[in-house]
């Protein structure tokens, strides 16, 4: 037991070794990566008769991000980068519904989409460093421009009849279509996050905290949320 434990610590150490960030030297990361977005919230919405309040329920979705980000080490320990990012992200909703004395909407499957170019400025800290890898962890300010937003969702409408709720199958299915006017076009989050390098690669966990309210015209504080994972290859400049 004994003799693996030391000749794991041995292969931990020879994989690990020579790694250095030299004061002055500026690296250029291509990066690609997937993230699970929601929103902060739900929004407030009539459930019935125009009169009782409830609040939609947010559920995470699946997106991507794409992009460079260039970093410059100022010295042995600290440095700061600058990207330039083209991220899917936005949130889906659960299933809710609206009704009045003789109509029930019910709202499915509801998923939005806002595509983003993000602009990450970080401040970075090396915290472990070998001789072949690192570990460091970030953290910083991230405006975004809102490109476009798509939204889609299925929607049962039912008349009621003789106190029975019966569905109009001609009023109900599946829409889709371009929603950006419904959402702001800046966006301003917090990202913070710890990245693994090993020779040239990068491996970057981020958390975007949004600050800014994410639609135009719902009076809700409701912001993005975004956890964002992104391998990159750095070459040096």
């Amino acid at each position: 037991m004994k003799k693996n434990i030391i000749l794991l610590f041995l292969f931990i150490c020879a994989i690990s070794a020579n790694a250095q960030r030299f004061a002055g030297d500026i690296t250029l990361y291509p990066r690609l990566g997937i993230n699970f977005a929601k929103f902060s919230d739900g929004y407030s919405y009539a459930k019935y008769q125009n009169q009782i309040e409830d609040k939609t329920k947010p559920v995470f979705k699946f997106g991507y991000d794409i992009g460079i980000e260039l970093h410059r080490q100022f010295d042995e320990r600290f440095g700061a980068s600058i990207g330039l990012l083209f991220a899917r992200e936005g949130g889906k909703l659960s299933d809710y519904s609206e009704e009045t004395e003789r109509i029930k909407n019910v709202i499915k499957d509801s998923n939005t989409s806002l595509y983003y170019l993000h602009l990450p400025l970080l401040a970075t800290a090396d915290i472990v460093k070998w001789r072949n890898s690192g570990i460091s962890i970030k953290v910083g300010v991230q405006p975004g421009i809102l490109v476009s937003a798509r939204n889609s969702n299925e929607t049962e409408v039912y008349n009621k009849k003789d106190n029975i709720w019966i569905l109009d199958k001609e009023k109900s299915g599946r829409a889709s279509g371009n929603v950006k006017s419904a959402y702001k076009d800046l966006n301003l989050s917090i990202p913070v996050g710890v990245e693994y390098r090993y020779k040239n690669y990068s491996f970057d966990l981020r958390y975007n905290i949004g600050l800014t309210k994410v639609y135009e015209y719902v009076d809700d504080n409701i912001n993005n949320r975004s956890i964002l994972l992104t391998i990159g290859y750095g070459i040096p400049l």
